[in-house]
């Protein structure tokens, strides 16, 4: 019985250390996502990794060409966005919306949202 109970408590220790967190979001339908959104945007990405190197919080500085704003007060033109385990690609456009947060003092926080 002990042997099971010390088994356990070094798996309790243990686990936490091992076990990744990953994202959930809520499944949403359009007009819920677009009324929760702080910022929606269209933009054109111009630098995908601002800072450069590997990220072990996903956390990535890009910059963007802000092509149209459909929601928020943000202005067209270049500026710098924070995402969150967005892949992105220089040249290609996305549509990017932020429900809230401030990361690298930009206001603005995508997150991918993976099936």
């Amino acid at each position: 019985m002990s042997r099971w109970c010390a088994l356990a408590g070094v798996l309790i220790l243990l686990g936490p250390a091992t076990v990744e967190a990953v994202p959930v979001w809520p499944v949403m339908d359009t007009p819920t996502f677009i009324a929760k959104s702080k910022d929606m945007l269209v933009v054109k990405c111009v630098n995908p990794d601002v800072l450069g190197g590997g990220k072990d919080d996903g956390l990535t500085l890009i910059e963007v060409e802000v092509l149209a704003v459909i929601k928020g007060d943000r202005k067209v033109g270049k500026t710098r966005l924070a995402t969150i385990g967005q892949p992105m690609a220089a040249g290609k456009r996305y549509l990017m919306a932020s429900f809230g947060g401030n990361v690298f003092d930009t206001g603005f926080l995508a997150r991918a949202i993976r099936p």
